[in-house]
């Protein structure tokens, strides 16, 4: 973890695998630029041109983020008996609500 905090604070990073574009590589720099004022806010990512393209025709995102839910639910696997099911699940981190009966209120009346 150390070494990870180092390489964050120096801004030292792995670019993207070649299939990705020149310009999303480009993207992701500015905005892990280390010293925060040549870093690119948002106002300045959404005014960029491959971007604004990608807003205009956000319908080809649409379409390739369906995709993706698609295979990451194939990737999803369940024990052979379901009932086992809850046994795999993390517990909640949560109280549970309690339900009230509303015909124990005073006045409430069908």
């Amino acid at each position: 973890m150390e070494g990870l905090y180092k390489r964050v604070v120096k801004g030292a990073y792995s670019k993207l695998p070649g299939h990705y574009s020149v310009d999303l590589n480009e993207l992701i720099a500015s905005m892990l630029r280390v010293n925060s004022k040549s870093r690119a806010g948002a106002a300045e990512l959404l005014a960029l041109p491959m971007l604004i393209e990608k807003i205009k025709t956000g319908v080809n995102l649409k379409e390739s983020v369906e995709d993706s839910k698609a295979v990451l639910l194939q990737t999803i696997k369940f024990p052979n008996d379901l009932r086992y099911l809850t046994d795999k699940l993390p517990k909640p981190n949560y109280e549970p609500i309690k339900m009230v009966v509303m015909s124990n209120f005073e006045g409430f009346r069908r």
